[in-house]
């Protein structure tokens, strides 16, 4: 039976929440659930060789269905990352770094590289920021600017910054700057005072 994108969207919805938090970290198997279901490993027995690894009737995932999990698990391990006793438990787990490692690399999605990135700053906190993302920049905007502030997200990454819009990800940890654009008619423009 092949799996479903679906079917991750479950610890994830979990992880949001601190009052779940410590019945994912309670399970023994949850962080290698994790950490499995970014698929990462080639010989994954649910991955495009499961026929060849398991048995003929066995169902491959398609790629597609594995970045939807490798978003969601990743984005699952930076909620955890961020609690107390979730960000202990995926530092007493030695393949959770690698693994988050991997994904900045080599992610499927570039959501799923923000989520790893996220993870490995509250995992390695303020100090190691710089390795992790080194130049992040908050976009704040009114949505009728939208397409100009698109356009000022993109000529500062082409200046090697990594830009958060709130149409694009849900990760802006420890921020350099929060650029706040406002238009001439907004209420708090020096023009209108």
């Amino acid at each position: 039976m092949p799996i479903e994108p679906s079917w991750s969207e479950t610890l994830l919805h979990l992880s949001v929440s601190d009052h779940h938090k410590p019945l994912i970290l309670a399970n023994p198997d949850a962080i290698p659930l994790l950490i499995s279901g970014l698929f990462l490993d080639p010989d994954h027995p649910k991955g495009l060789r499961a026929k060849e690894i398991l048995h003929e009737a066995a169902a491959p995932t398609p790629l597609e269905v594995q970045a939807v999990y490798q978003r969601n698990y990743t984005e699952a391990l930076e909620q955890l990352a961020l609690f107390g006793p979730g960000k202990e438990a995926l530092l007493g787990n030695e393949s959770v770094v690698p693994a988050l490692e991997a994904v900045v690399e080599g992610g499927m999605t570039e959501e799923a590289k923000e989520h790893a990135r996220g993870a490995l700053i509250a995992l390695r906190g303020v100090a190691d920021h710089e390795a992790v993302v080194p130049n992040h920049v908050m976009l704040s905007y009114c949505w009728d600017d939208q397409e100009t502030i698109v356009r000022v997200s993109e000529s500062l990454k082409r200046r090697r910054y990594s830009t958060w819009l709130d149409v694009r990800c849900s990760c802006f940890l420890d921020l350099r700057a929060h650029v706040c654009c406002l238009p001439e008619r907004h209420p708090h423009c020096r023009r209108n005072r």
